[in-house]
């Protein structure tokens, strides 16, 4: 059996002319690209182009990409800087209907709703580069040093983002 090759090798076989080593890296990124795509544009067909997009800018730089960092972090700088497109400006975290279990009664899952709806609109609210980073850090789940190069800072101002986002966020949640 066979492992899995890791992102830098399919990076090196696609470099080497292999086509389809590219589709892997799609495969095995579409997610995480798609869901962060959606936490910043807010809506399905939004991030669905965004995560396209990303995908078209990653398939014609791969060639310079460097590998001084994960080929997710690399997608993840992609798509925030594609997001940065003012043809692109929505509301991140807009109110999408989430998937919920048969077993929760009406009442419960409202209160539920309502506070998802509250964390939105209070996320939306934050500071864009405290929001950006924030998304990065629970959604994508990046550690601070990728975040730092995906925002084209420091590792520091990273945690000082998420600190700021997450006091200010904190601020917001508590105001009636």
């Amino acid at each position: 059996m066979h492992a899995r090759p890791s992102d830098e090798e399919l990076v090196r076989a696609f470099r080497a002319g292999d086509d389809s080593a590219f589709d892997h890296l799609v495969e095995r990124h579409m997610k995480p690209t798609y869901a962060l795509a959606h936490r910043l544009t807010g809506n399905h067909l939004d991030a669905d182009d965004l995560a396209q997009e990303a995908f078209i800018r990653a398939h014609r730089g791969l060639a310079r990409f460097r590998g001084e960092s994960r080929f997710s972090t690399w997608m993840a700088r992609i798509v925030i800087n594609l997001s940065r497109n003012p043809r692109r400006r929505h509301l991140p975290l807009a109110a999408a209907p989430e998937q919920t279990s048969a077993e929760d009664n009406a009442d419960l899952q409202l209160v539920k709703d309502q506070q998802r709806q509250q964390v939105r609109r209070a996320v939306a609210g934050l500071p864009e580069k405290q929001r950006r980073t924030l998304l990065l850090r629970v959604f994508a789940e990046l550690r601070y040093r990728e975040i730092a190069e995906v925002m084209g800072t420091t590792t520091g101002t990273a945690k000082a983002n998420v600190f700021h986002a997450l006091r200010n966020l904190a601020r917001r949640l508590e105001k009636p």
